[in-house]
């Protein structure tokens, strides 16, 4: 069954509303722009240095296969002793006091890699480090103090 439809949309009233509401539109749009340009210019900028991490055998005998897990390597990379150098490093560069637990939970983030073949997905022998801050440099110091 068919339905029948009786109104039709008279383009050129459309166009003649559109035609003498053209400021009000004009306006609205610029309002608009000048809010985003705004918050564009306000909010922080975070700037991210990213770093995939192998690991390996290190400092050990590859045939005695003492080779760390990837979830013991997180844990490492995470540790306090890793850490310690590289919040004392943006400390000093930002004048602050921050403590390792808090820069850890602000600006650290280790993510374990995983990697799928077919329908498995298991830890892959990679790390992904990821240090936010508001300074490009500072970042890649940061980073660079962590993985080295």
């Amino acid at each position: 069954m068919a339905v029948k439809v009786d109104e039709e949309i008279d383009f050129v009233y459309l166009f003649g509303v559109l035609k003498r509401q053209k400021v009000f539109i004009f306006l609205i749009f610029l309002a608009f722009m000048l809010f985003v340009f705004t918050v564009l210019l306000v909010w922080p900028k975070t700037y991210i240095s990213e770093s995939m991490v192998q690991l390996g055998s290190i400092g050990a005998n590859v045939q005695t296969k003492n080779i760390f897990e990837p979830v013991a390597a997180k844990t490492i990379m995470e540790g306090k002793e890793v850490v310690y150098d590289a919040v004392r490093e943006y400390n000093e560069k930002l004048g602050r006091n921050m403590t390792v637990r808090r820069f850890k939970e602000v600006h650290l983030e280790v993510e374990l890699v995983k990697e799928q073949v077919g329908r498995d997905e298991s830890l892959a022998n990679y790390l992904k480090v990821r240090v936010k801050t508001n300074n490009p440099e500072l970042s890649r110091r940061v980073n660079d103090m962590i993985i080295g």
